[in-house]
């Protein structure tokens, strides 16, 4: 009777946490990128990394959230039962 909600919330927290580990370690980054351009410098490039913008760093994490909740799925079936 409670199983399918308390699944779902499990998801749910099991997407928020991939999405949000992604999230920040991505943040991170950019932001390590753009404190020391001087180890980064290419005269043929821009300094900041224009791969790395908020919207695509938002795409990412939701994408790796997704995995994550694929992963756990799939592991379900994965790893042998007693």
């Amino acid at each position: 009777m409670y199983v399918v909600p308390a699944v779902g919330l499990g998801l749910f927290v099991v997407f928020l946490v991939g999405a949000g580990v992604t999230y920040v370690v991505l943040e991170q980054i950019t932001k390590r990128k753009k404190a020391n351009p001087s180890l980064y410098w290419d005269p043929l490039r821009k300094v900041e990394p224009d791969y790395l913008t908020e919207d695509k760093i938002g795409e990412i994490s939701l994408v790796a959230g997704g995995f994550t909740v694929v992963l756990m799925i799939l592991s379900l079936f994965v790893i042998p039962r007693e």
